[in-house]
């Protein structure tokens, strides 16, 4: 008989301080990481800023999801081997079909009418 262990570990993608304080506790135990799953997300919530002042789909869906990937690279570099390297799953939605990407206003701070930072943001 196998014995799982599973351990849960809090990450606010909201707030990069806590991404920051999430690597730090994740890298102290010194696991390998074989597979990185950036599944967590927000959609049609109220417009609102992150701790750190990004519109929040913006904050959490893309930057978080960044730094916390570019956070754990050396981690999953170091639990490759050849031919069986490690990965990063980023997942999205459908949501960009019905949208429009402006370049010059990622954090929605002109949102159009009817148009909701969840489908502008799908776009990246």
């Amino acid at each position: 008989m196998h014995v799982i262990i599973v351990e849960f570990s809090y990450c606010d993608l909201a707030s990069m301080r806590s991404i920051r304080e999430f690597v730090l506790k994740f890298k102290e135990k010194k696991l390998p990481l074989h597979v990185l799953i950036n599944n967590a997300g927000v959609m049609m919530v109220p417009q609102r800023e992150t701790a750190d002042g990004f519109e929040e789909h913006f904050g959490l869906n893309y930057l978080g999801h960044f730094l916390l990937t570019n956070l754990l690279l050396d981690t999953l570099r170091e639990s490759g081997c050849p031919g069986r390297s490690a990965r990063v799953v980023s997942v999205s939605s459908a949501t960009h079909y019905v949208g429009e990407l402006a370049l010059d206003d990622l954090q929605s701070r002109w949102v159009q009418v009817g148009v909701r930072p969840s489908v502008r943001t799908a776009m990246l």
